[in-house]
């Protein structure tokens, strides 16, 4: 009897008792604050990597400007992979990065029309002369070097959560267009 009334009285001081509370409310809320610092850090990676692609984009279509006597399948090759190193230490593999570079020439003012003198796509390979009807920047026999950057990035904790819903990657696109250095179409040497 006595045991039982000591378990009573236990039971009856720890009802009254208040001091845990702000415990359980941590207990509650710290899911919630995980998610939140997981979720952050996957988003600033995920700004890293597409601020890494655009400047990927823009570095390639820097070299290939450069180039005043054209350039090769082995150079477009050699650059896009030296250039791949600005990703570190995200991957950057075929499977998560697609590099297109256009060499495009103005052919006529209206209706904005350009010729897609050649074009390169990292792991293909290249192809020359078709048009498109595109809005464009050049004026009428000018050229640019165009680069497309598709870069897959998979976050890596939000990502194992959200994978069954299709939320656990980001498709990253950077597109970039520069004159030559040169004021000369980029040709293709040796196509």
């Amino acid at each position: 009897m006595r045991l039982l009334a000591n378990v009573f009285k236990t039971l009856e001081r720890f009802c009254a008792d208040r001091s845990a509370v702000s415990a359980v409310e941590f207990a509650l809320i710290l899911p919630v604050l995980i998610l939140m610092l997981l979720g952050s850090f996957d988003i600033t990676r995920a700004v890293d990597a597409k601020n890494k692609s655009v400047l990927l984009s823009r570095t390639v279509t820097d070299l290939i400007t450069q180039e005043s006597d054209g350039v090769s399948k082995t150079e477009l090759a050699n650059i896009i992979t030296a250039s791949k190193f600005i990703l570190y230490p995200y991957p950057d593999s075929t499977n998560v990065l697609t590099v297109n570079i256009e060499n495009l020439v103005r052919v006529s003012e209206t209706p904005l029309k350009y010729e897609i003198d050649w074009a390169y796509t990292s792991g293909t390979t290249p192809t020359s002369s078709s048009t498109n009807k595109q809005t464009t920047t050049l004026i009428e026999g000018e050229s640019g070097v165009r680069t497309k950057v598709t870069y897959t990035y998979k976050m890596k904790f939000i990502g194992m959560l959200t994978k069954n819903i299709g939320l656990s990657e980001i498709t990253l696109n950077s597109t970039i267009t520069m004159a030559p250095r040169w004021g000369m179409a980029v040709g293709a040497a040796g196509w």
